[in-house]
């Protein structure tokens, strides 16, 4: 046992039936039934292990109760009229629109696509210190660039659609924060909002909310669902990646801790994703196993 400070006498060492063993620095039960429920709020690697951020006890049922809540509010909202919201947005808001205005790029393509990645790459990837070849990467980047622009719309990509943007004013939604809006597929806003790292929203609800979005997605073009599910997966990776790289630059870079307590969500979200392979970016996906 190492201590960061001198300490005189013996020290207690608790050991969880071979699970743990550590120095005892809090209170403890007598049995693991007395600690209740328990949530895992993140997971991160460390140091070869893993450390977790849990609450127990009534604290778990309260934070379960409150996201469940938050979840339920949000969805009902984005799945009831006047909402079923997004659709509307992506196609109404191209209506008439001049793209040209749109800043920094007009439109989603493979120059603003490669620089999110790269973004990733300088401000998060690196930042950890992994080693990794980046001609390799590179070359990943741009099939990830290719796969998502096979889908092409004349619709209007949000960018930042997620729930914090999304304001209630009498019982009714209102967005805000869509400066970075442009001309762009369909996939993007849906992947921003329902894999946003730290909303942590049940896969339950995400399923409910996907089935909704293509119900009302079907009134302004035919959909194959097959081809919307797969296309949709890259589109998550690639969000996932790019709240990444701005979770290094805003947390790693300018010091600000709300950024930083949101990458061990945006982790779990890589982690599950890769759980079914993505065999398009082979060495990308070794270097991400890696990252999670």
């Amino acid at each position: 046992y190492r201590s960061k400070k001198e300490i005189d006498g013996a020290v207690r060492l608790v050991d969880a039936g071979g699970a743990d063993l550590c120095a005892c620095c809090g209170t403890h039960v007598s049995t693991t039934g007395q600690v209740g429920a328990i949530k895992i709020l993140s997971a991160q690697s460390y140091k070869g292990g893993t450390r977790l951020a849990v609450v127990c006890g009534e604290r778990a049922h309260q934070s379960i109760a409150a996201a469940w809540q938050d979840a339920a509010a949000v969805g009902t909202l984005l799945s009831s009229a006047p909402g079923r919201l997004l659709p509307a947005v992506q196609f109404a808001g191209a209506d008439g629109m001049d793209f040209s205005y749109c800043y920094p790029q007009a439109e989603f393509n493979s120059r603003s696509i490669l620089w999110d990645l790269n973004y990733f790459k300088y401000c998060f990837l690196k930042a950890t210190g992994m080693d990794f070849q980046e001609d390799r990467l590179e070359d990943d980047f741009q099939k990830m660039a290719d796969v998502l622009l096979r889908s092409s719309s004349a619709t209007f990509m949000y960018r930042d659609f997620q729930s914090r943007n999304v304001m209630i004013k009498d019982g009714e939604p209102w967005l805000i924060d869509f400066q970075g809006g442009r001309k762009g597929p369909v996939y993007y806003d849906v992947a921003s909002f329902l894999w946003q790292a730290k909303a942590n929203y049940p896969d339950s609800l995400r399923q409910e909310l996907l089935k909704e979005y293509i119900e009302a997605l079907r009134k302004y073009q035919p959909v194959d669902e097959s081809y919307f599910y797969a296309q949709l997966r890259h589109f998550v990776l690639f969000r996932t990646m790019q709240v990444l790289g701005a979770y290094g630059f805003r947390g790693y870079f300018e010091k600000k801790p709300h950024f930083i307590q949101s990458v061990p969500f945006a982790i779990e979200n890589l982690r599950q994703l890769l759980q079914e392979p993505y065999p398009e970016y082979p060495y990308l996906c070794k270097v991400l196993h890696r990252l999670t």
